[in-house]
């Protein structure tokens, strides 16, 4: 299992990659640790999903061509930074072979 963990505000922070953790029990400690703060400040989207395609999935962080690129946005609302920016940038991780599920 690989997961990694980005979180976004004002701007996004990549908190771990794809080969940080190598098991369920790991990653489960890590999600409930107060090791990272929630993202504070605008919603910016944008850059969420720009760091996600260009380090969360990228080679150098763990990803891998033979297994589905699959991203769950949690969010409380619409982007509040780079609006003009969001759209395009989802069109480019679609691109990518990233399915992003969406949550508000």
């Amino acid at each position: 299992m690989q997961v990694g963990l980005l979180t976004f505000g004002n701007r996004a922070i990549v908190r771990w990659n794809l080969i940080t953790y190598s098991n369920v029990d790991d990653i489960v400690s890590a999600i409930n640790s107060d090791q990272f703060p929630a993202g504070r400040g605008n919603t910016n989207l944008y850059d969420g999903l720009f760091r996600m395609r260009t380090e969360l999935f990228s080679p150098d962080h763990g990803s891998r061509l033979d297994v589905p690129h699959i991203a769950i946005v949690i969010t409380d609302g619409h982007a509040t930074r780079n609006q003009h920016l969001t759209v395009p940038e989802a069109k480019r991780c679609w691109d990518a072979g990233i399915q992003v599920l969406l949550d508000f």
